[in-house]
């Protein structure tokens, strides 16, 4: 989990430094984003950071046993709108519980009007497994000095596109087999949640899916939209620790308050 959390603050660390040097300006953008990642920042060891080319700063870490291979740069991002704030950031060969993945984010931040665009989140492992996310957000009053976990209740989420690319690898290793889900099943488990919610299409996309697993190979696409907007808050507590059907059932309808989901299966494209 710490792995996560430093690569979380790694990418989504907002900067205010502006030095003439490329090598001062990447080492003190280094010391914010230790700073940001809290008692996670702490326990990263022996990082040598350098200027390369282009604004990226190159950084060598190490978390633990494992070695961080890492480069970001700050306000070059082409997407990123008129007076915002931007963050690049590639981490390579970075080890999860589910595979090693080699991630690249790219952040745009608005102050004035707390506008938080992800452009693009990617983590890809050789055999294709991995995720892309873009999303729109809201961060109102960031304020400076505060650490990654005190700054993420604050994170608004209201849209997102997300697609997963499954890999028979990945389900083996996420311990994932929904080939006996039915659509009783899948019913009674969204029984609170309205047909305008999560739509007869995206119900039987899912089944698709769930129909092909644990040996399933292609892209799960989902389009989540929420009215309003929720905080990691409002989603975290309501996953956790879920043993019966009426559990499961009261968390998809807290999770699924207010948002729309669009789903599609796409099996062998990657």
């Amino acid at each position: 989990m710490k792995h996560i959390i430093a690569m979380a603050a790694l990418a989504f660390c907002p900067t205010d430094v502006v030095a003439q040097d490329a090598q001062t300006a990447c080492a003190e953008t280094w010391e914010d984003i230790v700073v940001f990642a809290g008692d996670f920042g702490e326990q990263i060891a022996a990082a040598t950071v350098e200027s390369g080319a282009d604004g990226w700063c190159m950084v060598a870490a190490s978390l633990d046993d494992d070695d961080i291979e890492a480069a970001f740069r700050t306000d070059q991002l082409v997407q990123a709108p008129q007076n915002a704030r931007s963050f690049e950031v590639t981490i390579e060969a970075f080890s999860t519980c589910i595979g090693v993945f080699d991630i690249a984010a790219m952040l745009s931040y608005q102050p004035e009007t707390g506008a938080l665009r992800l452009h693009q989140m990617t983590a890809r492992a050789d055999d294709g497994r991995g995720v892309r996310i873009d999303a729109n957000m809201r961060l109102d009053d960031f304020e400076a000095g505060l650490d990654f976990l005190a700054t993420l209740p604050a994170v608004i989420a209201q849209d997102a596109a997300i697609s997963v690319f499954v890999t028979p690898g990945l389900l083996q290793e996420a311990e994932v087999d929904l080939s006996s889900l039915s659509r009783v099943a899948l019913d009674d488990a969204l029984r609170d949640v309205s047909p305008r919610q999560v739509d007869r299409r995206a119900r039987s996309e899912f089944l698709r899916f769930a129909g092909a697993t644990p040996n399933a190979q292609g892209t799960l696409d989902l389009i989540v939209e929420i009215s309003g907007g929720k905080t990691v808050l409002q989603i975290a507590p309501a996953l956790d620790a879920l043993r019966s059907n009426a559990e499961i059932a009261d968390a998809l309808a807290t999770v699924l308050m207010d948002a729309t989901v669009g789903l599609v299966w796409k099996p062998g494209r990657m």
